[in-house]
């Protein structure tokens, strides 16, 4: 069967390529982004090349510069956006930067900032945020005001403390080595290594609770947009998205569906095929709500087995 279509808007797969190869402590192959971002890896090679090729000019237009870098034991050279080159010294706006912040305010709404003001300030229409007669509508951006501050603990290794509430409704206090911010579904999350649990875990800034402390490790190695000593982590499938412990997901599948069901679960998930020629996949889960979403999709062509509470939890959706 084809491989089914998602619906990424373009200003989410912008923004996530953006925050990716700004927040990369080494050049991004064109493989690991193709592997990595939302709107992608669900394109064929040709078609996602492409895509990447338009996206680098878009951002390009809009005054992100994009470097390039040759990769070691790599034909193909390795992108990022340099730190230095990309923030702002100071608050001069360019005659191009007054025109690209005018721009971005005629298609987005920004939280509940009122920018009206700040904008004339800076040299901006004094009604640039009255999207009223705009051709192109409004996009929300679910804005958060310690973004700026996440993407400098990123770059500078710092640590994050803040309290948080599950998609479960469990609270407790956590804390997070961020390595990357992205959007998913109009919404902020970072990703990075928990201390805690001593794992990769990834949540949604709308969740946590209160501001968040930022605290300078006792000892840490100066991480350069070159340098190999920290990873790019950002969950590659819906399911993996959510912020709880990880479960098991068991699905099996029939022969004929095999082969389609492999490509939607993506190169993580472990394929044992039986005597009867029926497939098991085996798979991690920390978002129990896209899985099942997943596996409606398939229909009657797969079985949950293995964890019981994704499996009653997948009943209960039904």
């Amino acid at each position: 069967m084809p491989k089914a279509k998602t619906s990424i808007k373009k200003e989410e797969r912008l923004l996530n390529l953006f925050c990716a190869l700004l927040a990369t402590s080494r050049p991004l192959s064109y493989q690991e982004i193709s592997e990595k971002i939302n709107g992608y890896r669900d394109l064929d090679d040709a078609a996602a090349r492409r895509q990447f090729e338009r996206d680098k000019s878009d951002l390009r237009a809009l005054g992100v510069s994009i470097e390039q870098k040759q990769l070691p034991r790599e034909t193909a050279p390795g992108y990022y956006i340099d730190k230095n080159n990309y923030y702002l010294k100071d608050i001069d706006l360019t005659a191009g930067e007054r025109v690209a912040l005018n721009l971005f305010l005629g298609l987005f709404k920004v939280g509940d900032v009122k920018l009206e003001e700040t904008v004339f300030k800076l040299g901006g229409k004094e009604d640039a945020s009255n999207s009223s007669n705009d051709p192109f509508g409004m996009i929300w951006l679910d804005f958060d005001r310690e973004l700026p501050k996440i993407q400098r603990a990123i770059s500078n290794g710092y640590l994050m403390e803040f309290d948080y509430i599950t998609e479960e409704g469990n609270s407790g206090t956590r804390h997070l080595k961020p390595q990357a911010l992205y959007l998913k579904e109009s919404k902020w999350h970072v990703s990075g290594f928990d201390t805690d649990k001593k794992a990769q875990r990834n949540f949604r800034l709308d969740r946590v609770q209160g501001d968040i402390n930022f605290k300078k490790p006792k000892s840490q190695k100066p991480i350069s947009p070159n340098s190999s000593n920290a990873e790019f982590h950002v969950p590659e499938m819906p399911w993996e998205y959510g912020d709880g412990d990880p479960n098991e997901a068991t699905l099996l599948t029939t022969t004929e569906s095999a082969k389609w069901v492999a490509e939607e679960l993506g190169k993580k998930a472990k394929a044992t095929t039986k005597e009867d020629g029926t497939t098991l996949f085996k798979f991690s889960v920390t978002s129990p709500i896209h899985f099942y979403r997943l596996v409606a999709g398939f229909g009657k062509e797969v079985e949950v087995l293995g964890d019981e509470t994704l499996r009653q939890g997948f009943i209960d959706y039904l």
